[in-house]
Order: C-alpha cells, then sequence, then structure tokens
C-alpha cells in the first residue's frame, strides 16, 4: 500500500464514481480499477461493490476513508514543512553560550531575530565551556558557540566576529577626588582604596589582580568583595575606585550622575572580548550574527584565525 494508492481510494470514495474519479486524476479508468484492486487484494477486503449505476463503498470501506485521509493530510504537512525548511522559511537555531559572555546584547539579539523571523527557534545552551561547544559546532549539533576572546584561543582556525574589544575601566564615584579625571594611571591610586569582585569568573578576577601587581604597584591597599552591589556602593560613597572590566561594566546599572567609567591608560585590553564562533553551513548564524553585532559599540569583522 503507498499513498498513490489511498489518494486513488479516498477520490473515488469521494466522486463515487471510477470514472469521475479517474478524470480527477488524470488517468484512464482501467489503471484507476487495477489501483483499487490492488488496494483490495492488500488489505483483505472489499472496498467498493460494483453495481450497474456506478459503486457503492462498503462498511469496511467507509471505516479506512477517515484513517486515509487523516494519513494523507499529514502526508501533504510533511512536505509543506519541508519545503518550507529548504526555503529557509522553517528552522531552529542552536547557540551555546560560555558563562562569561554578557547576556543582555544576546537577549536583545534572539528578540529582535524573533520578531522578524518567528518561524526560526532559537535554542540556547548556557552550561557549556568552550570545547565541548567546539565539539558540538564540529558535529553540526551547534550553530554558533558565544565565549570571550581568550576562551577562544583554543579553536582560532574557526570561522569567528571578534563582537567588542573589552578593556580594563575604574569606576568611580562623585565625591572621589578623582572624579573629574579623563584618565586614570596606576600611579593615581596611590595610597587609595580599589575593590574588585569576585561575583566575575574566577579567570577574570585573577587576571585584574595580576593588572593591579604588575600596573598598579602603588595601590596598596587592595580587596575582592563578593558582590558586584558591594563594589558599587564604595564607589558611589567615595570611599573606594572599583576596578573591573567595560563589559560587566556595560552591563551594569550605573547612574551616570553618581558613579562614572573611566578607562585607564596603563592596563591592557581585557582578554574577555566577546567572540562569536559559527559554523559557516547553518542557515541562519549569519543572519543573526547581524542582529548581534548591532548590540555592541564597536563591531568586529568576520574571520578565519585570532584576532
Amino acid at each position: 500500500m503507498d499513498f498513490l494508492e489511498l489518494q486513488s481510494f479516498v477520490t473515488v470514495c469521494d466522486c463515487q464514481n471510477i470514472t469521475e474519479a479517474a478524470r480527477r486524476l488524470f488517468i484512464t479508468q482501467p489503471a484507476l480499477s487495477r489501483r483499487i484492486r490492488d488496494l483490495e487484494q492488500e488489505l483483505g477486503i472489499t472496498l467498493f461493490v460494483r453495481k450497474s449505476k456506478g459503486i457503492e463503498i462498503t462498511e469496511a470501506g467507509h471505516r479506512l476513508y477517515e484513517d486515509a485521509v487523516q494519513l494523507l493530510q499529514q502526508k501533504q504537512s510533511l512536505t509543506d514543512k519541508a519545503l518550507r525548511i529548504q526555503n529557509r522559511e522553517l528552522g531552529s537555531l542552536h547557540i551555546g553560550v560560555g558563562h562569561i559572555f554578557p547576556r543582555t546584547p544576546l537577549l536583545q539579539a534572539v528578540s529582535a531575530m524573533s520578531r522578524d523571523y518567528p518561524q526560526v527557534s532559537p535554542v540556547l545552551e548556557s552550561r557549556f565551556t568552550l570545547s565541548p561547544m567546539l565539539e558540538l559546532l564540529g558535529r553540526g549539533e551547534l550553530d554558533l558557540a558565544l565565549c570571550t576572546r581568550e576562551e577562544y584561543e583554543i579553536g582560532q582556525s574557526l570561522p569567528h566576529v571578534l563582537l567588542q574589544e573589552s578593556h580594563t575601566v575604574y569606576l568611580v564615584g562623585r565625591t572621589h577626588p578623582l572624579w573629574n579625571r579623563a584618565w586614570i594611571h596606576g600611579s593615581d591610586l596611590a595610597g587609595q582604596v580599589v575593590v574588585t569582585s569576585q561575583a566575575s569568573s574566577q579567570n577574570s578576577k585573577v587576571f585584574l589582580d595580576l593588572q593591579i601587581q604588575r600596573f598598579c604597584p602603588e595601590i596598596r591597599q587592595v580587596f575582592s568583595l563578593e558582590t558586584m552591589d558591594e563594589c558599587l556602593f564604595l564607589a558611589a560613597s567615595g570611599r573606594a575606585v572599583v576596578l573591573t572590566d567595560s563589559l560587566t561594566c556595560g552591563e551594569l546599572p550605573l547612574a551616570a550622575d553618581v558613579v562614572r567609567c573611566i578607562q585607564g591608560d596603563d592596563l591592557p585590553d581585557s582578554p574577555f572580548s566577546p567572540v562569536a564562533v559559527y559554523r559557516e553551513s547553518s542557515t541562519y548564524s549569519p543572519v543573526f550574527l547581524e542582529y548581534l553585532k548591532a548590540q555592541f559599540p564597536h563591531v568586529g569583522s568576520p574571520g578565519k584565525t585570532s584576532e
């Protein structure tokens, strides 16, 4: 039994006339009769009773009719879905997200793409480090891996986009003596209280601590607090300067008239710049990358090697 035989059976039931059914199916009457006979022999039941004025559907035929119509509708639905997938009208986008990658621009990009491409289902995976994400990319189970530039060093042969340069910055409160400075040098912090947050990743904290030791040896009072909220409280009160990176700063609800973000002129760029590694054969990766790049003020360009 195949769908061609089922379609022939349903058409004969609808027309209740072999000649008319053959005309609708664009085949000859003998050919249609053979299809019905083959179907009856395969099922072992009689579907129609032939009479002088036409045909009559048997009870078994009536019972088979509804199931046959349902199967044909499902087949058509599958065919239509396959065509939409082929025409890029339906699909999914699997995105792996590293722990340090900034969430706000990611959610904004997902929202924007869902608005313009409602037929595409984004699937977010946020529990991965880069190594397993690269394996999933290679197997075609992920379309993009969102990570940091430091993590990307592992898979630098893959196509990628550097989304934004991240810099080490200081958060300074209005009542602090450094409030009006355009730049802050390490020597400006001699004798000052400087705090970092343990809420950022351990790698980020280690990097910031090393920066303090290497570029700001004049600083003697350095504290690491559990949350960024505690750091901001000290900055707003003017009792400390917060050392963080521009990506973290961009995620914070800063009040510009209370706490300023000031860049240091003697600190290197942060290795935690966001990077999107993507699978070139993915249908929707290029589309999503455009939405993602629009969320960052400094957009990189696609490349084949680490930037």
